[in-house]
């Protein structure tokens, strides 16, 4: 159940760029020139990479507690890693 719960809610920030209007850069209108160049892609690149990094040691530490023996404690302590990294990210 926490790798279901990791790779949706990773899932859902890995397309959050991709899924706004032309011009809009993690919600932000910046014009449909930047949002296409270098700059813009180097962000997004970016944010890629620490999406599935974060994803990545959600699922390590998650899992971790889950076979120490606290199997819904290993769940929420990863959902709210990710969630509250996501926020600084």
């Amino acid at each position: 159940f926490t790798v279901i719960r990791i790779l949706l809610v990773g899932g859902i920030m890995l397309v959050y760029p991709l899924i706004t209007r032309k011009g809009l850069l993690f919600g932000v209108y910046v014009g449909e020139e930047f949002a296409a160049g270098d700059s813009a892609r180097a962000l997004t690149r970016r944010w890629t990479i620490g999406c599935l990094t974060l994803m990545a040691v959600c699922l390590v530490v998650g899992l971790g507690i889950s076979m120490a023996g606290y199997p819904v404690a290993g769940n929420l302590t990863a959902t709210a890693i990710l969630l509250c990294a996501f926020a600084v990210l």
